[in-house]
């Protein structure tokens, strides 16, 4: 069974696996060349939000694993952050840096490790604003 087959399976997992990555009108085009069966998104947000804690760490809208072609058990992935800021709002560095950290440190490495302790074939950060 590969890694999105078992994160697929995982009860903790499955109510936050979407098929589709947006927030705040934004949507992540992911390619129709690309099978649905080789990645998955997670809504690492909602995963958060969901914990019902105080203290609620910020975290970003989506992780997307997706399988390399070619190349066995290979994978990549991509940290998603979609914001609808006014332009004289500015932007919260500190916050998008505290969202994927979060996601690196807290849900990858420790949460989930069983899936993320691996090497990836490319790891990258999406900020959408508009």
């Amino acid at each position: 069974m590969n890694l999105l087959e078992r994160i697929r399976q995982d009860a903790d997992l499955q109510p936050f696996i979407v098929g589709t990555c947006d927030e705040n009108d934004i949507s992540v085009l992911i390619s129709d060349k690309i099978d649905k069966e080789d990645y998955l998104i997670i809504k690492v947000d909602n995963y958060y939000n969901n914990l019902n804690i105080e203290n609620r760490p910020a975290s970003p809208d989506c992780l997307i694993i997706q399988k390399c072609k070619g190349v066995i058990e290979s994978y990549a992935i991509a940290l998603v952050e979609l914001k609808g800021i006014e332009t004289t709002q500015g932007f919260d560095l500190d916050n998008m840096s505290q969202k994927f950290t979060t996601c690196f440190e807290d849900f990858m490495s420790k949460l989930f490790s069983k899936y993320f302790d691996r090497d990836f074939n490319r790891i990258e950060l999406f900020l959408s604003v508009i």
